[in-house]
């Protein structure tokens, strides 16, 4: 990753070797990139397991669990308000 996306800087004899210098906007790329596709195969998984699960309590606890995760990683990984993530939570 770090061939594509950054360059050594000069780097003084008191830091030390290995430091790297990343451009911000490659980075925010990559982030939205990944970001894209963490929130595309979120709900594509919890439909996947809830097939696979036959028994009606365990079902439900995974929609619970998964429910919870979904909320976790949109409030981790999006900028939205409170009331946001409720309401996709909610959808």
């Amino acid at each position: 990753m770090h061939g594509l996306t950054g360059h050594q800087i000069p780097v003084s004899t008191n830091l030390g070797a290995g430091l790297y210098q990343y451009d911000e906007t490659t980075l925010g790329i990559i982030v939205r990139v990944i970001t894209t596709v963490i929130a595309s195969i979120l709900p594509l998984c919890s439909v996947v397991v809830l097939d696979v699960v036959q028994t009606n309590g365990l079902r439900l606890g995974i929609i619970v669990i998964l429910t919870a995760l979904f909320s976790l990683a949109l409030s981790l990984m999006t900028s939205a308000r409170k009331i946001e993530i409720f309401a996709a939570t909610c959808a």
